[in-house]
């Protein structure tokens, strides 16, 4: 059953997730027990570093896991690591985290400042996105020019 299946968390706007640091590996559990991994981290000049999704996110000189893992924490959004789940395998079965360093996150569903965000408020309120107000009301036949 998935968060929003289950009918006491349907409405919750906020998704719960554990983060791991497992021998320079990063991994992100969501509430369904599902586990894919992140990516991986490594050392430069001591402290320790991390890439994720094509080096968008990205974390440096960082004291130990706990600080890296609160950094990642900080920098990550619930659509980024929601996507994962959707784009990456499963790797519950052949991984093992014991002795991991790990964090408890709450993420809210569409971030703390939808608000203040043009596009998030459009789309939370069914309001047509810029791209789509230029699309003729009614059905485009021939070779109608859209302006």
């Amino acid at each position: 059953m998935t968060h929003h299946d289950n009918p006491e968390t349907r409405n919750d706007p906020v998704q719960r997730f554990t983060l791991y640091l497992q021998e320079n590996r990063l991994f992100a559990r969501n509430a369904d027990a599902t586990l894919v991994e992140l990516g991986s981290v490594g050392t430069e000049g001591g402290a320790l570093r991390y890439a994720l999704d094509g080096e968008r996110i990205t974390g440096q000189g960082l004291a130990d896991a706990d600080a890296l893992l609160a950094d990642l924490e900080r920098k990550i959004d619930f659509l980024f690591l929601d996507g994962q789940f959707t784009a990456l395998p499963d790797v519950t079965e052949s991984t093992d985290l014991d002795g991991a360093t790990s964090r408890d996150i709450t993420l809210e569903e569409f971030g703390a400042d939808q608000d203040s965000d043009p596009l998030a408020r459009r789309v939370l309120s069914g309001a047509p996105d810029a791209a789509q107000t230029n699309i003729p009301a009614g059905p485009v036949s021939g070779h109608q020019t859209l302006r």
